[in-house]
């Protein structure tokens, strides 16, 4: 009769350790529940924070590549007004040449048809 107190006794303490026991995996699991949880949210925020971040850098890249269309528009419109100048320069320059060319054959006809006048003598000058 005392052997099944006994016993009894025996089972109130087992089933204390395995309540202790229980409690103590509950608790582990919750922590680790909580630990997961966090987890998830930390992950949560940093694709959100990568997404945020991807979507930025598609902007500015973006923004990049209108700054650089349009730079690139500027300097073709930088280059043919050069080239326009350049062109009109040139034009003038053969313009100049034609009238220096011609200036100097009018001076030739000049020279060769009054051989009077020596060139080495100016027209207006009087002798003293």
């Amino acid at each position: 009769d005392d052997d099944d107190d006994d016993d009894d006794d025996d089972g109130h303490v087992l089933s204390g350790i395995a309540k202790k026991d229980l409690e103590w995996y509950r608790s582990r699991l919750h922590s680790a529940e909580n630990a997961l949880e966090a987890t998830n949210q930390r992950l949560k925020m940093q694709k959100e924070s990568s997404v945020r971040m991807h979507s930025f850098r598609n902007r500015e890249h973006m923004q990049l590549i209108k700054a650089n269309r349009q730079l690139k528009k500027e300097l073709a419109h930088a280059e043919n007004g050069l080239q326009t100048l350049r062109e009109e320069l040139e034009s003038k320059e053969r313009q100049m040449t034609n009238k220096i060319e011609l200036a100097e054959e009018e001076l030739k006809k000049l020279r060769t048809r009054s051989p009077t006048v020596s060139p080495s003598i100016p027209l207006s000058a009087s002798p003293t």
